[in-house]
């Protein structure tokens, strides 16, 4: 069968359209970001404030890295990220279909965008993560941005049930 006339994957699970804020997005990739980074951003911080011990104006370097040089990497960071087509489609008002072949997105919002379907298969993705708050299923290939994120309030308890058994159909693990 040709892709065009091949039937549509059943729908598995459908979830109640939601938006993120643009700060909660980011806030979800700097949380990211921190955890496997952070170290590396510290190690020059703390470098500087024991060498101070010796000559106190490298603890006004110190300073000056902390509350110059870093917002500005940040803010480097934010406008790299927030002008990625994920991000702006996150931002929109949408909803996640998952189906037995992937992840379909659907933007419910007057500003559609070409999304190609499905939006993120089974094989791509390495595990799910789940904060309480948010739902995420972490791909393979190890960026920053990726991942599928969904808020656990879209979802009824029973269809969360229902995602985290079909995930491990896949093999996909929380961790």
């Amino acid at each position: 069968m040709s892709q065009e006339t091949a039937p549509r994957a059943s729908v598995v699970i459908i979830g109640a359209p939601f938006s993120y804020t643009a700060g909660h997005y980011m806030r979800i990739i700097a949380l990211r970001w921190l955890w496997r980074y952070g170290w590396m951003a510290a190690l020059p911080l703390i470098g500087l404030a024991i060498a101070s011990i010796y000559d106190l104006r490298l603890l006004v370097v110190a300073l000056i890295l902390a509350l110059v040089a870093y917002p500005l990497a940040m803010c480097v960071a934010y406008m790299s990220y927030a002008l990625k087509p994920v991000t702006i489609a996150n931002t929109q008002m949408h909803h996640w279909e998952c189906k037995s072949d992937g992840i379909y997105m659907e933007i419910d919002s007057e500003h559609k965008m070409d999304i190609p379907q499905p939006y993120c298969r089974y094989s791509d993705i390495a595990r799910y993560e789940d904060s309480g708050r948010d739902i995420m299923l972490i791909y393979k290939d190890n960026r920053l941005d990726g991942f599928v994120a969904m808020p656990t309030e879209s979802l009824q308890p029973e269809q969360l049930e229902q995602l985290i058994s079909h995930l491990r159909q896949y093999d996909i693990t929380n961790g």
